[in-house]
């Protein structure tokens, strides 16, 4: 299986106007680097589909909320059979080199049972880890 495909989210800062007094804008965060690790395993498989589950991990030196991604699975010819999104909870703070569990539902068993390879694409909005 291919290990990743990882995107960085872009972190956009807004700058605010007004108010008698300059203010300096806080620096932003150090970032964090998602990046899914080994294979993808599917748990369990129904006439709707199997579950399918991965791990992560954050390679970076700061922290990451929001973190959401897509899943897609590929036959050894490159053509895609299928993707899945997923999300954690949005409240969730991942420490640097904290590894983590992702998973969805659910790719079609005949998908599943293709041989071939996936990635996994991780979206995040890096914070402070304090």
């Amino acid at each position: 299986c291919l290990h990743t495909l990882l995107i960085a989210h872009a972190v956009v800062l807004g700058v605010s106007c007004g108010g008698s007094s300059p203010t300096t804008p806080s620096a932003p965060p150090t970032p964090a680097n998602l990046v899914s690790e080994g294979d993808l395993r599917f748990p369990s498989c129904s006439s709707i589909g199997c579950s399918f589950e991965g791990e992560a991990r954050n390679r970076g030196t700061g922290c990451a909320t929001n973190v959401r991604g897509i899943t897609r699975l590929f036959d050894n010819g490159n053509q895609q059979l299928d993707s899945k999104e997923w999300t954690l909870s949005r409240t969730r703070r991942i420490q640097p080199n904290e590894a983590f569990v992702y998973s969805g539902c659910c790719f079609r068993g005949s998908d599943v049972d293709t041989p071939g390879y996936y990635r996994t694409e991780i979206f995040w909005d890096n914070v402070a880890c304090s």
